[in-house]
């Protein structure tokens, strides 16, 4: 039994509480920092994420095939994995051909099944959504291509599903697409890459995939999003901080950064008496 939005709010504003963390969506988030904020309690938010993977021409292909695929866990129903992919377009012909062909290759149906690398998402209202979300981005202009084995004729299943030929103006560029649904980018120039990177409501995650560590590094410092993680997923750790910018949230959780958002300093001063 989860509590309602009522109940949320009255456990909120019960003077026990003395702070508020969501990790959720970022409709919900407003509404627990609307609420804490009216109890003057502190807040975490670790919200929802559009994460960019950026793949540079030097990048070593088979990890970042590697690294795309990690999308996939729980059926990409994560908030920090890769769902917006960069491709130099010196790789991207290839990446696109062997990233379709691994999501072909994954196995679709009972999530208990060990054999099984894509299940159902949460909810009949998850499902809808992310449907709706593929076809709104096709009106706009865009490919989906469908992958795969078809999806069993029950449950929440949605169609892995790759769409290309998003450009900045399609609606489903600044969503996020909460299901086995990746977008592939080309591009040529890094600082394109970077600014639709970068041109999101969300600011999670995000990664960079290149054999100079350096560059990496300085593209990484450009990318406006809490963490972002080289030749790797983003990912989070219980002994690193994690959270995000812009509508992914506030705060940190996890590591010591994640122990102080709740530590209230308190001073003691003392003054010697003759």
């Amino acid at each position: 039994m989860r509590a309602t939005h009522d109940q949320t709010s009255k456990i909120i504003a019960d003077p026990r509480v003395r702070g508020a963390t969501l990790t959720g969506s970022d409709a919900a988030g407003a509404r627990v920092a609307e609420q804490a904020g009216k109890a003057l309690e502190p807040s975490v938010l670790e919200l929802g994420g559009n994460d960019a993977m950026i793949v540079l021409d030097d990048a070593d292909i088979d990890n970042a095939l590697t690294c795309s695929m990690f999308r996939f866990m729980v059926s990409d129903q994560a908030c920090a994995l890769p769902k917006r992919m960069f491709i130099h377009e010196s790789l991207y012909d290839d990446f696109k051909e062997r990233y379709s062909e691994a999501i072909a290759a994954n196995k679709i149906g009972d999530p208990n099944d060990p054999s099984t690398s894509i299940g159902p998402l949460s909810s009949q209202e998850a499902q809808k959504l992310l449907n709706e979300q593929i076809q709104r981005a096709v009106d706009g202009g865009a490919t989906a291509t469908p992958l795969g084995e078809k999806i069993p004729d029950h449950g929440w299943f949605v169609q892995p599903t790759m769409t290309t030929d998003v450009t900045r103006d399609n609606p489903i560029l600044d969503e996020e697409l909460f299901g086995p649904t990746p977008i592939l980018f080309k591009f040529s120039d890094i600082k394109e890459a970077i600014d639709m990177a970068n041109d999101s409501s969300f600011g999670l995650g995000g990664s960079v995939n290149s054999r100079d560590l350096a560059k990496a590094e300085a593209i990484a410092r450009r990318m406006d999003t809490g963490q972002v993680a080289i030749n790797t997923p983003a990912n989070s750790y219980f002994d690193m901080p994690f959270g995000g910018t812009k509508r992914s949230g506030y705060g940190k959780e996890m590591g010591p950064q994640g122990i102080r958002e709740f530590a209230l300093q308190k001073v003691i001063l003392f003054q010697p008496t003759k």
